[in-house]
């Protein structure tokens, strides 16, 4: 019976963590302002997808961002082979993503990260490099 309880004071506390962190931090008890409940969770606010014309992932690409007053912003991390890319941690503004890889034609294009109160709202951007002629 003892083990039982045990057992089941474990899936209690599993269930609980697993429904309620995500959604609230009773430990920190920060408020955003609307009665939210902000957790300390760090969120990247783009995910950067980069394929070929064939669909194929590129790795090793560079992924670099400036904010709209010209401060690079070049903390993207490489998931190694399967050509994602993130960065601009809780970073919000209006941002301009720049892609290149040696054999491909450097793409560049604009995206607004906004908040949820709590932190930034993340987003994917999907790009296809093109091989250079």
């Amino acid at each position: 019976m003892l083990l039982f309880m045990k057992n089941r004071s474990a899936l209690t506390l599993l269930l609980f963590a697993g429904f309620c962190l995500p959604a609230c931090d009773l430990l920190s008890g920060e408020d955003s302002g609307d009665g939210t409940v902000c957790t300390e969770q760090y969120v990247y606010g783009l995910t950067v997808s980069v394929q070929d014309e064939a669909g194929v992932p590129v790795s090793g690409a560079t992924v670099t961002a400036v904010d709209q007053v010209g401060t690079p912003q070049t903390d993207f991390e490489d998931a190694g082979d399967s050509g994602t890319f993130m960065g601009l941690g809780e970073a919000t503004g209006t941002f301009t993503v720049t892609i290149s890889k040696a054999g491909f034609v450097t793409q560049e294009t604009s995206v607004t990260l906004e908040s949820d109160g709590c932190h930034v709202v993340p987003q994917i951007l999907d790009i296809t490099l093109v091989a250079s002629p």
